[in-house]
Order: C-alpha cells, then structure tokens, then sequence
C-alpha cells in the first residue's frame, strides 16, 4: 500500500515532470526551504481539530472505521508499523494532491487549481464517514493553499499523518482496545 503510493503518486508524477514537462520537481511542493515559517499555522490547525476528532470519535461509524488495519489493535508494534506505512501513504497523498495538482494546475488556473484538486481528492474519501468527507474539501483547499504559500508538502503531511494517528488512537480508545 505504502510502497504502491511511492511510485504512483511520487515516482510517477516526479517524472512525469522531469521527462515531460521538464521542469524542477522541487516546484512541485518537494521544497523543504521555506516550510517552517509557517509551522504555527499547522500547530494551530492540528490544536483546532483535535476537539473535532475527539466529538467524532464519539460515533459509531468512525469507531467502526478507524483503525483501517483491525490488526494494528491487538499490539503495539502493530499499531506503530501501521502508523509507519499511514505517514508513508500521507507524504503520497500530499505529494499528489497539494504537490503535483495543486503546482501543476495553478500556473494556468491560479488559486481554482484549488478547487480542481479538491474534487477527485474529496473522491479518496468515499466510503468514510459522511464528516470527514466533506471535510476533505475544506481541509483539501486549505492546506492547497499553504502548500503553495510556502513552496512545500511536508508540513501538510505531517498534520494530515497527526491527525490520522489520533484518529486511529481515539477509535481504540473509545472502543476499549487501547
């Protein structure tokens, strides 16, 4: 799953823009200068969302959904290699989306490359419960939209990968497997 999303949301599109487009990947969001200026906004995004989480926890259909991987209950070295491979598949999907879409479209549609993007990145989260994939939209353009303030994916990532682990965290312990 993590090793699939490396070639095909990275690998894939990295060459994609070296062979066919001929350009830079690191203007792409693969640029690590200039993130952590903004790293008090991720702080504060993730300190916003954890009440969020914690209300949706609640529900019946997020403890049913989370963790994807029912075996990361039964260990500890379970649930930390799956969190292992999720932080892995989070750094794909923001290379993708906020990375590729999001660069690759700006540069003729402006900020609607936005809302472009927003759409088929919504689509992932089909089949989630019915918050979290509206939310996605919102949260899609938002960190859209920093990932192009600040030139980079990576701190994108590691909010979206916080917030998966708490996720995850929060069903167990709602459920009593924690």
């Amino acid at each position: 799953w993590a090793v699939a999303g490396l070639v095909l949301r990275v690998l894939v599109p990295i060459l994609v823009v070296l062979v066919v487009l001929r350009e830079n990947p690191l203007d792409y969001g693969l640029r690590v200068r200039g993130a952590l200026r903004h790293v008090w906004v991720y702080l504060l995004l993730f300190v916003l969302m954890a009440p969020v989480l914690y209300g949706v926890s609640l529900t019946e259909a997020f403890q049913a959904k989370y963790p994807f991987y029912k075996a990361a209950a039964t260990s500890r070295e379970q649930f930390v290699l799956f969190e292992l491979c999720y932080g892995v598949q989070f750094f794909t999907l923001e290379a993708f989306f906020r990375g590729f879409m999001t660069f690759g479209l700006y540069k003729r549609f402006g900020y609607y490359a936005l809302l472009i993007m927003a759409i088929p990145y919504c689509m992932v989260h089909f089949g989630k419960p019915v918050p979290e994939t509206l939310g996605a939209i919102g949260a899609g353009v938002l960190l859209g939209y920093l990932a192009l303030r600040s030139g980079s994916v990576y701190l994108g990532t590691l909010l979206h990968w916080g917030i998966g682990i708490s996720m995850d965290a929060l069903a167990l312990w709602q459920t009593g497997k924690w």
